[in-house]
């Protein structure tokens, strides 16, 4: 598994959110047994002390550490608590969370629980706009969670995506992207050796070169070290598998690359895997089978340590023609002058193998594709039914959505609550000013009436704001709610409203009926005849208690 640790964003911290800059330093330093141990120990006593906020990164941080660790069943119990929580999250942040939960689940042969928290993060991002670091973090761990899957080149156009974006988002260095793209296509050249496609091997290795040259400069230009080597081990192996032994031994001799594999720098990391390849390479170029075979049986062993898949059948197959020409010298023969080496065994199970995972990556990427249409479809019908139900200039409910409403609260036996609000005078506004002006007048005041909906301290979410027609506006209170208050605060928010900024010397004030609980059949007609008992006291008050009048 990738490391994703750079892109870990700590957003608004908690009250002990200091413990988050321990836990993620451990992560980038590839402490991953520290870090998962540090941050269960840490979460305890978090949530025993109430910060929510420093829980989630910890559960975030935690399941990196432990994906790297390769213990995909804590991790993958981690990400279900984090996704599973009642508070509300950052969609970015869900969708960051989700990816990575997706990754566990393809790699822990959970397919279809990845292929729903995928098309969950992807859609997320489709709709969630922003420059924000988070953004691109969510991206890269969705390019990761695809390559996971096996779907390489939809991988590298997420990743690719956020390494064209990282320059103009802050807090986000091409560093962060550049190592994972280069592993990636990378992968895709060794698979295209392994499956005999010499061209398409070629193409990838020379795209591996150039993004490796691209990572060696800007780790340079950043003073990180650990970049320089990393990107050199695929620089060498990409110089070798393009035939340019001169060049690769270059890159690797200036790197120090044979004394970093010996003293463990690139230890539990795919780039061990490539350096080793490279060294048990340039060894045989120089005639020392020897030293070649034992870099290959510890790029063997890296592969324990970091991802087997593609890369432990390059290196088996690499092994399989080193021994054939072992036992050719052995036998007295010119290597040179003897057929193709029999490396059938290895090559024929890495191209099944490859076989069968392109065939599920197509699968599961067509999975992924169905499910977002099929939700994107349903949020377009949602959205239609409710466009029948709404207002188009102010985007609250219509007339039809309020009897909706009132009928519904009729069929459960449901006592309702109304206030009934008209624009005083509002066709001076429309004659004076403009109908233009008169508009905005609407659409400013039933944001009004939302912001002093959602504000009421005793709302349960089921009010309704609504035009009723013109310049009348009703607000539907359930569940027994008492709207003196709130219409009392609707009529000072609106005449304090900085109305001047829509057009000079312009006033509104509303006058509001307020009544209820009463049955729905009652509730209009009952706030109505208020709303006219306010028009008769003198306009931009509230008034309540009033019998209605007859229909």
């Amino acid at each position: 598994m990738a490391g994703a640790g750079p892109l870990v964003v700590h957003g608004a911290p908690g009250p002990f959110h200091g413990v988050v800059d321990e836990v993620v330093a451990a992560l980038d330093a590839c402490e991953f047994a520290a870090c998962a141990a540090r941050c269960a120990e840490a979460l305890l006593w978090v949530e025993a002390l109430g910060d929510r906020s420093t829980a989630r990164y910890l559960r975030y941080v935690g399941a990196l550490a432990l994906v790297e660790l390769a213990e995909l069943g804590r991790a993958s119990d981690l990400l279900e608590e984090l996704l599973g929580g009642t508070e509300p999250q950052d969609a970015l942040w869900r969708a960051k969370a989700l990816a990575l939960a997706a990754e566990v689940a393809f790699t822990g042969g959970r397919p279809a629980r990845a292929v729903e928290h995928l098309a969950e993060a992807l859609d997320l991002l489709d709709t969630t706009p922003s420059r924000h670091v988070n953004r691109l973090s969510a991206t890269m761990a969705s390019a990761l969670a695809l390559q996971a899957a096996g779907a390489h080149p939809e991988a590298e156009v997420l990743l690719r995506r956020v390494l064209a974006d990282a320059p103009a988002t802050e807090g986000v260095h091409e560093l962060n992207v550049l190592p994972e793209l280069v592993l990636l296509v990378a992968e895709r050249a060794a698979s295209a050796e392994l499956g005999g496609d010499r061209g398409e091997a070629d193409l990838q290795w020379r795209r591996v070169l150039e993004l490796a040259l691209r990572w060696r400069r800007s780790g340079r230009a950043a003073h990180e070290p650990s970049h320089e080597l990393r990107s050199t081990a695929a620089e060498a192996l990409a110089w070798q598998r393009l035939g340019d032994h001169a060049a690769a031994s270059a890159a690797a001799d200036g790197a120090g690359l044979l004394s970093a594999a010996r003293e463990g720098a690139l230890t539990g990391r795919v780039e061990g895997v490539m350096a080793r390849l490279h060294l048990a390479g340039a060894a045989q170029h120089r005639g020392d089978l020897a030293t070649a075979g034992a870099r290959l049986d510890e790029a063997l062993a890296e592969t324990h340590r970091t991802e087997p898949g593609v890369w432990a059948f390059a290196v088996l197959a690499v092994r399989a023609e080193l021994d054939a020409t072992e036992r050719a010298v052995a036998a007295g023969a010119d290597p040179a002058q003897q057929p193709e080496p029999r490396t059938d065994r290895w090559r024929d199970l890495a191209r099944l193998v490859l076989k069968r995972t392109a065939a599920t990556s197509r699968s599961l990427v067509s999975e992924v594709d169905a499910l977002r249409r099929a939700r994107g479809a349903a949020r377009a019908s949602d959205a239609a039914a409710r466009d029948v139900l709404t207002d188009p200039l102010t985007r609250v409910a219509n007339r039809r959505g309020l009897d909706e409403a009132l009928a519904e609260a009729a069929r459960t036996g449901q006592a309702v609550s109304a206030c009934f609000v008209d624009l005083d005078r509002f066709k001076a506004v429309n004659d004076h000013h403009s109908h233009e002006v008169g508009d905005e007048v609407l659409r400013r005041v039933a944001a009004v009436l939302v912001e002093v909906v959602r504000s009421r301290p005793a709302s349960s979410g089921d009010d309704l704001v609504a035009r009723y027609g013109g310049d009348e506006f009703v607000v539907l209170g359930r569940c027994g709610a008492d709207l003196g208050p709130a219409a009392r605060r609707v009529v000072e928010a609106v005449a304090a409203h900085p109305w001047e900024q829509v057009a000079p010397g312009l006033r509104v004030t509303v006058s509001v009926g307020v009544t209820g609980p009463v049955p729905p059949a009652q509730v209009l007609a009952a706030s109505d005849a208020a709303m006219l008992a306010a028009k008769r006291l003198g306009r931009g008050r509230a008034v309540g208690e009033v019998r209605a009048r007859p229909a």
